[in-house]
């Protein structure tokens, strides 16, 4: 019996590009563990992104398998594909793709809804969520009248509002200064911890990467583990 969450497998991922074909990814092999925080390094146009997508089941390989729990999604229909991602993961932008209607904690209510919980425990779960990151004050602001961190502190609570197994962020800091990137980094560091995710985290930034478990460098379709 494993005790892997997610385990990519042998994975291939090429694009067209006129007449050609594009390798991006050349038998990735990688797994994760419950409670594992792993960065995922490379230059702009690595395939990072891509990797993240194929992790997260919202595209296809080539070949090789991604493994969820021990099972092959390659085997399952739409449906149970889409059903698995809901159920096993959450994800994380660079650009925090909060719906601007909405205020903080109705951004955070609509994927539990969507799940199936109602609407009045969906509000208790986000305020709780909104708490946690010191945000219950901001609860009925819009994006627009957020800080970047601030968006990007709902955009990771959000992610968690239906208790993933695995979270996947790309560029999580990416547009944030210095020190907003550590505090947003930290809470998502403690509520990784704190709910035994394992993570799977696209940056730039060499000295979060290094409080990370463990790091990955993504060069030439390849996958090298960084034993700094």
């Amino acid at each position: 019996m494993t005790n892997n969450i997610l385990k990519i497998d042998s994975v291939h991922r090429s694009f067209k590009q006129g007449d050609k074909s594009l390798n991006i990814l050349k038998g990735i092999n990688l797994s994760l563990k419950p409670g594992e925080l792993v960065a995922l390094l490379g230059p702009s146009g690595s395939g990072k992104s891509t990797l993240l997508h194929l992790a997260g089941l919202l595209e296809k390989p080539d070949s090789g398998e991604i493994i969820i729990d021990g099972k092959s999604s390659h085997l399952f229909s739409e449906k149970k594909i889409s059903s698995l991602r809901s159920k096993y993961f959450g994800f994380v932008y660079q650009y925090h793709h909060l719906l601007y209607e909405f205020s903080a904690v109705e951004n955070i209510m609509i994927p539990q809804i969507i799940a199936g919980v109602g609407p009045s425990q969906a509000r208790i779960r986000s305020k709780e969520l909104l708490s946690k990151v010191n945000l219950i004050d901001r609860q009925n602001h819009r994006p627009g009248v957020l800080s970047g961190g601030e968006q990007q502190r709902v955009a990771i609570i959000r992610a968690l509002a239906n208790n993933p197994k695995v979270l996947l962020a790309d560029e999580p800091t990416g547009n944030l200064d210095p020190n907003t990137a550590d505090v947003v980094f930290n809470e998502l560091l403690y509520f990784s911890r704190e709910n035994n995710l394992a993570g799977l985290v696209a940056t730039h930034n060499i000295e979060l990467a290094k409080r990370m478990d463990r790091m990955f460098i993504l060069n030439d379709g390849r996958l090298f583990e960084n034993h700094e």
